[in-house]
């Protein structure tokens, strides 16, 4: 089960230290890791919604006094999603650091003096915790108490009942995903599906299948619209996932 939830756990790694970066690199890949690095706080968003990490480390500045780029990234991660996993991996463990990441969200503060098995065993922990991880299945992301979406096998579960999405049904909810509980404009979802962009009454038959799947069957979860296609994933229990430590 280690080696699985390994293989599947896609980390994003936020440091300035090019070289440094890259070492981290090499050595969580090799432990099995997916691992993309970002060295600036444009970076780090950029691949947030593109590469769609499972968890993040971040570094980059975190000194209160100077450059404050690495408490903004975990204040721009938790704008955008409210229960994502985000370990501060720095030399920097003042209290009064340590103090402001935990206030901001950040669910661990690890040292970089640690050994490299002592941080591949928090990264496995938190991802054990904050997902909902079974030995057969790829990492469940959850959208309720009851509902959880699969982004590789575009596969979701409510209810314990699994629904199979086809394949742009698949990936309109993906990208809704990765804006979750934000509005996201009909250029960037037809983007996503098509590759380029289409008209309002197609991308609206998409949303309406969703909806036909999800609403009735967890009401918690909606796909609201405002004017001119913007669409949202409005899930109402997102923001009170417990992250267990």
């Amino acid at each position: 089960m280690e080696k699985e939830m390994k293989n599947r756990t896609k980390v994003l790694y936020v440091e300035d230290d090019v070289d440094y970066a890259e070492l981290i690199q090499e050595v969580l890949t090799r432990e099995g890791f997916q691992v993309e690095i970002a060295h600036t706080k444009a970076e780090a968003i950029r691949l947030f919604r593109s590469y769609r990490p499972n968890i993040a480390l971040v570094d980059l500045d975190l000194n209160l006094q100077k450059d404050k780029e690495g408490l903004e990234v975990i204040q721009d991660f938790r704008r955008i999603s409210k229960w994502f996993p985000i370990i501060v991996y720095s030399n920097d463990a003042e209290p009064e650091t340590v103090i402001k990441t935990s206030e901001l969200g950040a669910l661990q503060h690890f040292e970089k003096s640690r050994t490299i098995q002592e941080l591949v065993a928090i990264i496995n922990n938190t991802i054990r915790h904050t997902y909902r991880f079974e030995e057969d299945s790829l990492i469940e992301h959850p959208l309720s108490d009851s509902t959880t979406f699969n982004l590789q096998t575009n596969t979701l579960t409510i209810n314990k009942q699994q629904y199979k999405l086809k394949k742009m049904d698949g990936k309109l909810l993906q990208q809704l995903f990765v804006h979750i509980n934000e509005y996201v404009s009909p250029q960037e979802l037809s983007v996503a599906i098509w590759d380029s962009e289409k008209s309002l009454d197609d991308l609206r038959k998409y949303v309406s299948k969703l909806r036909a799947i999800i609403e009735p069957n967890d009401p918690s979860i909606k796909i609201v619209n405002k004017a001119i296609g913007f669409y949202k994933l409005e899930c109402q229990q997102i923001n009170n996932v417990t992250i267990l430590q």
